[in-house]
């Protein structure tokens, strides 16, 4: 009956000790960001891949063939959209911003050797290669506007 008695005690005191750590721990710090971002970033990431394949594959039927360099993707938190950029080359090398949930072309550019660069940031289409640029660098970082 002792032995019954200690290991009651010893098992009661374990307890308590696990319930006064368990109240007082400090809990796990946890980061929100607006939009859950790393929800954001996954789904921004999928569609990015949906929206570059698209894209090639409507400027194929328009230039014939082309050659694709890439895509880069980035979810800006701050304006809760999800860009890509897509870089080709057909009679030119030609580099476009994109908004994947929105499938719009939000800005471009043509550079070509022999003839002039053709520029556009949304309804603009006198844009010069700098403006075009820096419209692309801001979105593609979480600047806030």
């Amino acid at each position: 009956m002792k032995n019954l008695r200690e290991n009651w005690c010893t098992i009661s005191i374990l307890l308590l000790i696990l319930l006064v750590i368990f109240l007082f721990q400090k809990p796990t710090p946890r980061i929100f960001l607006r939009g859950d971002n790393l929800n954001a970033s996954e789904r921004c990431s999928s569609k990015s891949a949906e929206t570059f394949q698209y894209t090639i594959n409507q400027r194929q039927q328009v230039f014939g063939s082309i050659s694709y360099q890439g895509y880069q993707n980035h979810y800006n938190s701050n304006l809760n959209k999800c860009f890509v950029t897509v870089t080709y080359y057909a009679d030119g090398n030609h580099i476009e911003l994109l908004d994947s949930y929105e499938n719009s072309a939000l800005a471009g550019c043509t550079y070509r050797k022999s003839k002039d660069n053709i520029c556009f940031v949304e309804n603009n289409f006198d844009a010069t290669r700098d403006e075009v640029e820096d419209y692309i660098n801001a979105r593609m970082e979480n600047t806030a506007f």
